[in-house]
This record gives C-alpha cells, structure tokens and sequence, in this order.
C-alpha cells in the first residue's frame, strides 16, 4: 500500500510495466479507498457471493467516477462523492440485515419473536460509509491537474496487458479483486495449473471474462474443497434444486467438452530450449 501512495496517475500512464502483488487488490485498505472512490458503504463480507455483488457495484460507480474526474476535474468530483455518500445507503442493495448469529430450530423460533418484541433498530448490512478526502480532491495540486492524484485504483485503468504469475493459488477474495482488473490481453502463468476437473478449469476461464457455465457439484466431479465453496453460498432454494436435478452422463461429457475446447483454444505449454553439447574427441 506505501508504494502505491507515492505514485500518480501520470506514472502509471507512463508506465511500461507495473508490478503488484496480489494481495494488494483485497488488502482492507485498498478496498477502504475503492468504497470512498465509489461512494459506496464498505463491504461486510469478506468474500464469496456477496463480496462478488458488492465489487461489481462499487466498479461501476468508479467508472462512472473516473470519467467525471477526467472531464470536470477533482473538485466537481468531490462534490459528487459527498453528496452521493449517503444517498446511495437508500438504495435497496445495502439495506441487508446481518444475523448476530446463526440459529437453528427453536432457538430460531425464540429468536424471531424476541425481535418482534424489541423497540432496537436492526443492524445494517453496510453502515460504515467512508468519508474524508483519502485522495487529495482537495488539494492545489490535484485540482489544478487530475493526473497529479496519488495512490489511484488499478480499477481506473485499462491496461494492455494483464498477466497474473501463479494464478494457480488465487482463492477467494483475491481471486474476485484480480478478475476485476481491466486489460486488452490477458494471461495466466501457472507451473502447474489444476486441470483435474472442470471447476478448475472454469476458474482459469473466468479471468479470460469466459463463463463455462453453470458449477457441477456431482461427487467425484469437482474437487472437496471447491463443492464446499458452492454449497456454503447457496440459496435454501438453489439448494433444493440440486437434489431434484439428477445431470446425465450425457451433460458431464458436454461439460467436459466445453473445458477441453477452451484449453484446446487458450492454453499453451512452454517447453524449455536446451542446447547439449558432447564431448569432442
């Protein structure tokens, strides 16, 4: 994070290469100022389905705020951020409620009736709005040139290429905040890419912004560890759908086909150049 607050938007544009570590992307900070960039409340889930809902919103208002602070400057931008700061929490999408805590059965029943009789507000989903001026709207300099801003989001750029080292060990929040990253190219560098299913693979494909299709939870078909991520994010419903929805072998080789046919088209294999020289005489 301390690097990236000492560069400008005209380095960046200048910039021949920029190396970031993944973590950079998901690290509490980053996204803190992404929320103020966007104006939206900071994300209460750390990753998952919502995590996913919450990124893709803030991203469009960064767009939406990048192009005004093009085109009319950081002041009329900061108006904008400070004005739309708290009438974006009316919006149907962060009026959410989170649970103090799981309950099951009665304990749920019981639950239910004492928040009926209870005279407190529920919590939130997203309440904590930032505000301040993390990125310097205000001052001389950046209102004087836009592209004096320092520390700006990756997500305000379009780059000519994108090339993600080790894509293999993305999970999760990092994976979700290194997709977002716009580019022309994109290219993932693996050693040893998983292969063994196609989860993995539609992984690989969504970086490339191609959807596979929908998640196969059949056992045997899908690592544990990748059936646990989807069962944990389902809804009751999807749920229900998934022991009434019997998938043929007919449906697994299509699935399978369609893996195949993106690595056939995307996928490269780098082989190593050895030159041997024997021993002469």
């Amino acid at each position: 994070m301390g690097d990236l607050m000492k560069h400008s938007i005209k380095d960046f544009q200048s910039a021949k290469i920029i190396l970031v570590s993944w973590n950079l992307l998901s690290n509490d900070g980053y996204l803190t100022r992404l929320s103020r960039f966007a104006a939206v409340p900071e994300c209460t889930s750390s990753s998952g389905r919502a995590f996913r809902a919450w990124l893709e919103y803030a991203l469009g208002q960064v767009n939406e705020n990048t192009l005004t602070l093009r085109e009319h400057g950081a002041k009329m931008l900061r108006n904008r951020l400070d004005s739309t700061a708290k009438d974006i929490l009316e919006n149907e999408a962060f009026k959410g409620v989170i649970p103090s805590k799981r309950l099951k059965g009665q304990a749920y029943i019981d639950g239910k009736e004492k928040s009926k009789k209870s005279t407190k507000a529920p919590k939130p989903a997203a309440s904590k709005t930032p505000t301040g001026d993390p990125f310097g709207l205000g001052t001389k300099p950046v209102q004087q040139s836009w592209q004096s801003l320092k520390g700006p989001l990756l997500q305000m750029f379009r780059f000519n290429r994108v090339v993600i080292d080790e894509y293999t060990y993305l999970e999760g929040k990092d994976h979700t905040s290194i997709t977002s990253i716009q580019g022309d190219k994109r290219w993932v560098l693996s050693g040893t890419p998983p292969l063994d299913n196609f989860g993995e693979v539609k992984r690989i494909a969504s970086f490339l912004n191609i959807n596979l299709g929908i998640d196969d939870d059949t056992p045997g078909m899908i690592s544990a560890q990748d059936l646990k991520k989807i069962r944990k994010e389902r809804t009751d419903a999807e749920t229900f759908r998934s022991f009434i929805e019997a998938k043929s072998f007919a449906w697994h080789e299509q699935k399978h086909a369609y893996g195949q046919r993106f690595l056939d088209i995307f996928a490269r294999q780098a082989s190593a150049q050895r030159s041997y020289q024997g021993n002469s005489g």
